[in-house]
């Protein structure tokens, strides 16, 4: 195998590594981001009636199906 050859394909493996790295890093961020804005949401409505609410219709409507 010619030695411009190995040299072109380590180059692709590690183009191809650092674009994985980075894929994975980003999706990670994005994540994080995402679970970030819904903790207060979910905050306020687990403090709230309505939450207490849903969970008494949920276990009623689980006991109607047993």
């Amino acid at each position: 195998m010619n030695i411009e050859t190995d040299v072109n394909l380590t180059k692709k493996k590690r183009i191809i590594f650092w674009a994985y790295l980075f894929t994975i890093l980003c999706f990670a961020i994005v994540i994080t981001i995402l679970a970030a804005n819904s903790w207060q949401a979910t905050q306020d409505f687990t403090s709230t009636d309505s939450y207490y609410y849903s969970y008494q219709v949920a276990q009623d409507w689980k006991l109607g199906m047993i």
